[in-house]
């Protein structure tokens, strides 16, 4: 076992190797916070649920390692007074810009993170409900392609 979180799914009409998606010892419970937010957003759909799980597992592992509590302090971001914070990595404005009611207003909250990611994905790219244009418009949640901020 190379440490990586078998997956085996059909995203952006590719398939996904399971050493496409790392895993590290947050992803467990990042994966359960995923599907906690996907239940508050109301995304039902099987289908729908595995695309946004897949992409978001990517966005979390490329952007914080899974970790709830990470703090950029190097990039722009930081260097403006706004670092990004948590398992996603929103900045404070962004946060409170995508924030979903009714979750926590917490920054670091791992389940406030994902609602919000969710709702930047669908508010800033555009991207539909059923995920399906997730790793096609933001590439840092494509495990097919290498990593790129957005």
């Amino acid at each position: 076992n190379s440490g990586r979180r078998p997956l085996a799914d059909r995203f952006a009409g590719m398939r996904v190797r399971p050493s496409d998606i790392p895993a590290t010892p947050g992803a467990a419970t990042i994966g359960a916070v995923i599907n906690r937010a996907l239940d508050i957003k109301g995304i039902t759909n099987p289908r729908a649920r595995r695309k946004w799980a897949t992409g978001m597992m990517v966005v979390s592992a490329r952007e914080s390692g899974h970790n709830p509590n990470a703090t950029n302090n190097w990039d722009s971001n930081a260097a403006k007074g706004t670092p990004s914070q948590g398992a996603f990595q929103f900045i404070e404005p962004t946060f409170r810009a995508y924030h979903e009611p009714g979750t926590s207003p917490f920054l670091r909250d791992p389940v406030a993170q994902a609602t919000a990611f969710v709702n930047y994905a669908m508010g800033r790219y555009g991207v539909s409900a059923d995920g399906s244009e997730l790793a096609a418009r933001i590439q840092q949640a494509d495990p097919t392609r290498p990593p790129k901020g957005y």
